[in-house]
């Protein structure tokens, strides 16, 4: 395990901090005590306004600053260099660079720092956005924002390391993410020839123990040495996963934190033999829920069984997990196989998939249009055709609406088992991925980019780049007011980038039967054949800012329900690559029922020169997307404007930030009952 730790600041500094926290605190507590009665220090509250109610008043509370924290550098497993020079894990620089954003207005401000808050870096306000874009990374960072009297603040960052040969040849980037209590990180391997790093960063004044429980394709894994870590204020340590887990070919991680808010991230690279098979960063995605959706899958044209096409990472985690020994293989390994004919619904190792015939086999003897995600609802408890699994709907939205994924629409997850789905056999495209299970999953995707093969490296077979991308969760309740909004993406300096923006529409049954607001259910009007109300349109706008901050371009976006939508960074800037993008979701149809809609969205970045070298697919897969999205579906097709051809050979996929509520108020009611009583 790696310790590394930011400059501390002087004692006497940290103490101050202290003691102006328990003031804050005491003031807060007389306040809630005796209300109007005490004079409000101006630092604490921007005035007090009544309320209604003699006794009861509004307080400005002003908002705590927030964080993102950014990855450090991509890192070699083992550093020493030995043998021969020609051969040499790293034979090139690694270059990380920076970007920092935020939306002005006000009086918001941001600077970038070491873990503690030390060394700030202002950003440089422009008319629209304050930008910093550092280019010599060295360790991660934090970005800390004041919000001032906004209302809400949108500030994002993303680092990355760009590796053009070697062992940790790709692009490895993540948009820095707010320090939590909680991350399920979907992605990684410790199988042989895979690394995975555990990366634990504590932007906090207080030490935080993290707790680590870990999946695998055998079921939970005990953890050599217990799996729990403690980090200090202004450190970051790295875990060599495969030291505690060997030999997991598929990985999901949990971590819970006390004592303090954490970041974390896991760094993972790949090599066969001395061809490398890429890098990436795997970075929190969404907890265990019943709707989620991944952003920005990228297909090429595999096929099924291509060991580079997409894969569906996906998880139903118990409560009653059993251990498992060192070797992964679980205590109950009766109850442990993947998932029902792992070749047939493309579920497993995509070397183990079978081919699109095969699966297209299987899907026929379900029924003439193969299972659909009407076949077999996920919502109803009893839809699981085998005692102890649970049936997952898994449904592929592209630019022309729901995408046929043969054999694999639905597939039955064994609890506590980490499963692969195979998504090859899709068109070439950017897709968004939707999975709907009646119990809380979780899950990631992991797409490829085969580069070009250099004639001068006496290495056998094409280099490979890959990118883990994580879930975010689909609400499916509540208000429709409540799914509009602003999120950010800051763009890495020296990429290529596409925005990437899914339509999800929600399902307009009710779990287990029930009615909701009156909804049409699966089968009712206003639903395409696969149960879905399409008729809902996303409406948002994309904006583009250049380093100046300046506002260089904008976009209003219609996005029919179920569709995707992809647009270049560029074209938003007159051909000049964005420093960041943000997206106003303004119309997201209705909160439940028939045309209900989510957006979810991400930035697919790449780097690296262009891909000459054609890649052998075979036969190109058939067009099985379906007609869902009507006219305005199409007329969003032939607007799309994704870059053509192979792309370049390295790739990474960016999450957006949201926005964080600024200045707000909280009701203070006078009391005779001193303290907390």
């Amino acid at each position: 395990m790696t310790r590394r730790k930011s400059t501390g600041r002087p004692v006497a500094r940290r103490i101050a901090g202290i003691g102006v926290g328990v003031l804050a605190v005491a003031v807060t507590g007389a306040l809630a005590a005796v209300g109007g009665a005490l004079p409000v220090p101006a630092g604490v509250t921007a005035g007090l306004t009544a309320a209604t109610g003699s006794d009861v008043r509004q307080v400005t509370v002003p908002p705590a600053d927030q964080l993102l924290v950014c990855p450090g550098p991509a890192r070699l497993t083992d550093p020493a260099t030995v043998g021969d020079d020609e051969f040499e894990a790293a034979p090139v620089e690694t270059e990380t660079s920076l970007r920092a954003a935020m939306l002005v207005g006000g009086g918001a401000t941001a600077a970038l720092s070491d873990l503690l808050g030390d060394g700030p870096r202002d950003l440089a306000d422009g008319p629209d956005a304050a930008v910093l874009t550092e280019d010599e990374v060295t360790a991660g960072s934090v970005l800390r924002t004041r919000p001032g009297t906004a209302p809400e603040v949108l500030a994002a960052a993303a680092a990355g390391s760009i590796t053009t040969d070697g062992d940790l040849r790709g692009l490895a980037a993540a948009s820095c993410a707010a320090p939590r209590i909680s991350h399920w990180l979907v992605g990684g391997s410790t199988e042989i020839g895979s690394s995975t790093q555990l990366v634990l960063q504590n932007p906090g004044r207080t030490p935080a123990t993290v707790r680590a429980s870990m999946w695998g394709p055998g079921g939970p894994v005990t953890l050599t040495g217990g799996g729990q870590y403690l980090v200090a204020p202004g450190e970051e340590i790295v875990v060599l996963v495969e030291a505690s887990a060997p030999e997991q070919r598929r990985l999901v991680v949990n971590l819970e934190a006390e004592g303090g808010l954490v970041a974390a991230y896991l760094q993972h690279s790949t090599l066969d033999g001395l061809r490398p098979l890429g890098v990436d960063l795997v970075v929190p995605g969404a907890a265990p829920t019943t709707s989620l959706a991944v952003p920005g899958v990228v297909s090429t044209g595999e096929g099924v069984d291509d060991a580079d096409a997409p894969q569906l990472r996906l998880l139903a985690p118990t409560d009653d997990d059993a251990a498992t020994d060192d070797d992964g293989a679980a205590d109950d390994a009766a109850g442990h196989d993947a998932v029902v004919d792992e070749g047939a619904a493309g579920v497993g190792d995509a070397d183990d998939g079978a081919s699109s015939d095969e699966r297209g086999t299987d899907q026929d003897a379900a029924g003439e249009s193969g299972p659909g995600p009407s076949d077999l609802d996920p919502r109803d408890t009893d839809a699981s055709s085998a005692e102890g699994r649970e049936a997952v709907t898994i449904s592929v939205y592209g630019a022309d609406g729901l995408v046929r994924l043969r054999g694999a629409e639905v597939v039955e997850l064994t609890p506590g088992v980490v499963s692969d789905v195979s998504l090859g056999g899709l068109p070439p495209g950017r897709y968004t991925v939707a999975v709907e299970s009646a119990v809380p999953v979780v899950a990631g995707a992991v797409v490829s980019r085969v580069g070009d093969q250099d004639p001068e490296v006496l290495v056998d077979g094409r280099p490979v780049d890959r990118a883990w991308i994580a879930s975010t969760a689909v609400e499916t309740g509540g208000d429709a007011e409540q799914t509009v909004g602003r999120s950010q993406v800051a763009l890495l300096p020296g990429t290529r980038s596409e925005v990437v923006v899914g339509a999800v529409p929600l399902p307009t049954g009710p779990p287990d039967g029930a009615e909701v607001d009156g909804a049409a259910g699966v089968d009712g009007a206003g639903t395409d054949e696969s149960g879905i109300g399409a008729a809902g349109t996303l409406r948002g706008t994309l904006r583009a800012y250049d380093e100046a901050g300046e506002v260089v371009g904008t976009r209003d976006l219609a996005v029919p329900a179920g569709t995707t939508s992809t647009v270049l960074a560029a074209d938003l800037a007159d051909g000049d690559e964005p420093a960041t993008v943000t997206l106003e979701v303004t119309g997201p149809g209705a909160a439940t029922g028939a045309g209900a809609v989510r957006a979810v969205w991400s930035v697919v970045a790449e780097a690296g020169p262009e891909v000459t070298q054609p890649v052998d697919r075979g036969d190109a897969p058939d067009d099985t997307s379906g007609d869902t999205g009507g006219e305005e579906a199409d007329e969003t097709a032939d607007e799309s404007d994704a870059a053509d051809g192979p792309g370049r050979g390295l790739i990474s996929v960016l999450l957006p930030v949201p926005g964080a509520p600024g200045l707000d108020t909280v009701d203070v009611r006078a009391t005779e009952t001193a303290g907390l009583g």
